[in-house]
């Protein structure tokens, strides 16, 4: 009888490195084959990289209403690395 512990099933590195690019699939492309409860944890994992993109984005307008031409342009950066995987994932999900 074999142990099963050495099966790369046990093992998360391992397990990680070969659904990562399932995850990304499911969560950027695809959006008409997800079940509901795929569905919903996607909905809330782009919620939060939209609505952290959007804070980024209120303090890179408040930098540039002050007159901090550089600052504005450091929180632009995390703004757009925020939201446009969080509003992808957004369309994505709202896919029927």
């Amino acid at each position: 009888m074999t142990d099963m512990t050495d099966s790369p099933d046990y093992d998360p590195v391992a397990r990680s490195r070969r659904e990562a690019d399932s995850f990304n699939v499911a969560w950027m492309k695809h959006g008409e084959e997800l079940t509901w409860i795929q569905r919903t944890g996607f909905a809330v994992f782009s919620f939060f990289f939209f609505s952290s993109g959007a804070l980024f984005g209120t303090f890179a307008i408040n930098d540039l209403l002050s007159g901090e031409l550089l600052g504005a342009i450091g929180w632009l950066v995390p703004t757009l690395i925020f939201m446009i995987p969080g509003s992808l994932g957004l369309r994505n999900v709202l896919r029927f």
